[in-house]
C-alpha cells in the first residue's frame, strides 16, 4: 500500500467515525418496523377515510413467518378499519380478542388509540376520554395517534359542551396532523371547528374554515368529507338566516355522495332540510322531514343529539300552530332522549318549548319548566359566550409562539451541541492529518535512506567485482602459479559461473536452470551446485538477487526505455515470470515493495537537490 493510500483510509475513517456519533447524537428515537403490508394498512388508515384499503391490504401476507404480535396487529388495524365503517360493535370484539402483554410502546399506542376510538364510537365517551387521556399523558410513538386522539378528545368536549377545550384539541390536532404531512386530515378538524365557531356565533370564522377545507376536499377528491362539510355549510347560514346559501349547501351534500345508503348522513340532511323549511314557516314539509330523523336507527355519533333537536323543532311548529299537546310530548320526549347528557342548549330549548306547551293550561308546570330552562340558559351562555372563540384562539396563538420559542432553543441548543462535535471531530481530523504526516516524514527519511544504502550496496558490489576481475587477470599472467586449494577453485568457479551469468545478461532468460549453467561452464552439476551453495544462497536465489539488481539499475537510470513499463512489464523484462515472485524477491532484497521503491528514488533524487 503505498503512502497516499494509507493517509486516505486513515483519514475517511476518521470521519466515518465522525459521522457515525453525529447520526448516534442527533438521531430520534426511531419506530420498530413491521411488515410492508401491514405498514401500508397503517398509513392508509391514517389517510381517511380508506377503510375498504385498509381491510384489502391486511389481507396481504408478506414472505416468511409472521410473529404472534403481528397477527394480533392485523386484528387490530382490522376493528380500526370497521370502527370507522360503522361497525364498532365488531370492532369491540375483535379488540377483546387481542394480547397485548409482549405489545412494544409503539403496538400499546396504537392499540389503546382504537381501543379509544371503538369507544367513541360506541357512544361511550367517559370510557374513550379516560383511555384517551391517559395515552396523551403517557405519549405517543407515532405523531398520528396523538393527532388522532387529540381530535376524539375535542370531539368528546364537543360532546360535554366545553367549546374551549374542544377548540384547544383541534387545533393541537391539526398541528401534529400538519408535521405527520396529513393536510387533509388537517382540514377535517378545520369542518369539526367551523361546526363550533356555528354554535358559538363566530359565523366570519367558520365560513373562512368552511371555504379553505372545500377546497381541500375538492383537491383531494374525498366526498365523504365534502358532505359533512355541505352539513356543516348547511346549519351555518340557517343560524345567520341566509336560506338561500343554506338550500344551496343542502343541494351540494345531497349530490355530494352515496347519502341515501349512510343513516347517519340521511339523519343530518333531514335534520337541516326541516330547518330550512321551518325558519320559511313551510310547516307541512318541515315535519315530515324531522319525524324521518327520530324514526332513524341509533347508532351512530350524535344520533341521540339528532334525534332531540328534532323533537325540539317538531315541539316548537306544534307550539306555533296551537296543538299544545303535541308540543309537550315533543319536548317531553327530547328531554327523555338527552336524560343526564350535558346538551345545556338543548336542554334550554326543550324546557323553552314545555313551558310554551303549559303556559295556557298548566301554569305552575309551565313556572317550573321556565326556571330550568333559565338555569340551562345561563349554564349554556356561560360556555358558548362570542368571546370564548376570540380568547381560545388569542390563547391557543399565544400557546404555539411559547412552543416555537422553546423549539427554537431547543434546535439552537442543539445546533450549538452539533457545531460543537463537528469542531472537535474537525480537530481530530487535523490532529490526526498532523500525526500522519510527521509518521510520513519519518517514513520517507527512512525509506529514503533504504533505497540509498541499496542503491550504495549495487555501487559497491560492481566496484568489488571489478577488482577481483583485475586481481584473476594478474594471477593468470604470472608464469608460475602455486596449486590452488579446494576453497579457491570453488571460489573461482563460483565467480566464473556469476560472469557467465552476467555475460549478455542471461539472469535474464525467463527458461535459465542449472542444466544449462552446467553445460556452457563445461562442468559438471554437482561441482557449480557446490560452489553456489558454499556462498550460503542457492541458485534460483541468486538468478533472482541478479534479476532485482537489474531492476533498481533500471530504476535509478532515467534513460532507460524500461523505466516507462509498469511493474508486471519489468518484472517480464528481467525474467520473472510471475508478478507474485518478483515481488516476494524484491521486498526480501530491498525492504520495499517495487512500487515505493520506484516512488522514494523520486524522493531521494529531490532530498539531494
Amino acid at each position: 500500500m503505498c503512502m497516499n493510500e494509507y493517509i486516505q483510509k486513515r483519514t475517511l475513517s476518521v470521519l466515518w467515525v465522525g459521522l457515525l456519533c453525529l447520526f448516534i447524537s442527533c438521531a430520534k428515537r426511531t419506530l420498530n418496523h413491521y411488515p410492508a403490508t401491514l405498514e401500508k394498512a397503517i398509513d392508509l388508515f391514517f389517510t381517511e377515510n380508506k377503510t375498504d384499503s385498509v381491510l384489502l391490504w391486511l389481507e396481504k401476507k408478506d414472505p416468511g413467518n409472521e410473529s404472534a404480535n403481528t397477527g394480533y396487529l392485523r386484528t387490530l388495524f382490522k376493528a380500526a378499519a370497521l370502527s370507522e365503517s360503522g361497525r364498532a360493535d365488531s370492532a369491540m370484539i375483535l379488540l377483546e380478542s387481542i394480547q397485548t402483554t409482549d405489545f412494544s410502546e409503539r403496538d400499546l399506542s396504537y392499540y389503546n388509540s382504537i381501543l379509544g376510538l371503538t369507544f367513541f364510537r360506541l357512544n361511550q365517551y367517559r370510557q374513550s376520554l379516560q383511555i384517551l387521556s391517559d395515552r396523551q399523558l403517557a405519549g405517543s410513538s407515532d405523531i398520528r395517534c396523538q393527532a388522532l386522539n387529540e381530535r376524539v378528545m375535542a370531539r368528546i368536549m364537543t360532546y360535554y359542551e366545553n367549546y374551549e377545550l374542544a377548540i384547544r384539541y383541534f387545533l393541537l390536532s391539526g398541528d401534529h396532523y400538519r408535521e405527520a404531512g396529513l393536510p387533509n386530515s388537517v382540514f377535517i378538524n378545520e369542518k369539526f371547528l367551523a361546526g363550533i365557531y356555528t354554535v358559538l356565533g363566530s359565523y366570519d370564522e367558520a365560513i373562512t374554515r368552511i371555504n379553505e377545507a372545500e377546497k381541500a376536499f375538492i383537491r383531494y377528491n374525498d366526498p365523504d368529507e365534502l358532505y359533512y362539510l355541505y352539513i356543516v355549510a348547511v346549519k351555518t347560514y340557517v343560524r345567520m338566516n341566509d336560506l338561500e346559501s343554506a338550500e344551496r349547501y343542502a343541494k351540494l351534500a345531497m349530490e355530494s355522495g352515496n347519502v341515501r345508503a349512510d343513516k347517519q348522513k340521511m339523519a343530518s340532511l333531514y335534520n337541516y332540510l326541516g330547518l330550512i323549511h321551518r325558519r320559511k314557516g313551510n310547516y307541512r314539509e318541515a315535519i315530515p322531514m324531522f319525524e324521518r330523523v327520530v324514526q332513524s336507527d341509533k347508532g351512530f355519533f350524535g344520533s341521540e343529539r339528532r334525534k332531540a333537536e328534532a323533537f325540539i323543532s317538531l315541539a316548537s311548529m306544534y307550539n306555533t300552530l296551537k296543538n299544545e299537546q303535541k308540543a309537550k310530548e315533543y319536548a317531553l320526549q327530547a328531554l327523555g332522549i338527552i336524560g343526564d347528557n350535558p346538551y345545556h342548549s338543548l336542554k334550554y330549548d326543550a324546557y323553552k318549548e314545555l313551558t310554551a306547551s303549559y303556559i295556557n293550561n298548566d301554569p305552575l308546570s309551565a313556572s317550573i319548566s321556565l326556571d330550568s330552562a333559565r338555569t340551562y340558559m345561563e349554564k349554556h351562555r356561560e360556555l358558548t359566550s362570542n368571546a370564548i372563540a376570540d380568547f381560545v384562539k388569542t390563547s391557543y396563538e399565544l400557546d404555539r409562539a411559547t412552543r416555537e420559542i422553546s423549539q427554537m432553543k431547543e434546535k439552537e441548543r442543539r445546533d450549538q451541541i452539533i457545531f460543537i462535535f463537528i469542531l472537535i471531530v474537525l480537530g481530530l481530523v487535523a490532529i490526526t492529518y498532523y500525526m500522519i504526516f510527521r509518521l510520513r516524514k519519518k517514513i520517507e527519511k527512512a525509506s529514503i535512506a533504504l533505497v540509498k544504502k541499496n542503491l550504495s550496496m549495487l555501487s559497491q558490489e560492481q566496484q568489488i567485482h571489478k577488482t577481483f576481475n583485475k586481481e584473476k587477470q594478474l594471477t593468470q599472467n604470472q608464469n608460475s602459479t602455486p596449486p590452488l586449494s579446494g576453497e579457491q577453485k570453488t571460489a573461482i568457479l563460483f565467480h566464473d559461473f556469476k560472469e557467465w551469468l552476467e555475460e549478455d545478461k542471461k539472469f535474464m532468460r525467463s527458461e535459465i536452470d542449472l542444466n544449462s549453467a552446467v553445460w556452457e561452464l563445461g562442468t559438471n552439476r554437482s561441482y557449480l551446485s557446490n560452489a553456489i551453495n558454499a556462498q550460503g544462497i542457492r541458485f534460483t536465489e541468486l538468478i533472482n538477487q541478479y534479476r532485482i539488481k537489474e531492476v533498481l539499475k533500471i530504476f535509478e537510470d532515467k534513460n532507460d526505455d524500461r523505466n516507462s513499463y509498469n511493474l508486471e512489464e519489468i518484472a517480464a523484462a528481467v525474467g520473472f515470470r510471475t508478478k507474485s515472485v518478483f515481488f516476494e524477491s524484491f521486498h526480501k532484497e530491498t525492504g520495499m515493495t517495487p512500487g515505493q521503491f520506484r516512488e522514494y528514488i523520486r524522493y531521494a533524487e529531490i532530498a539531494d537537490k
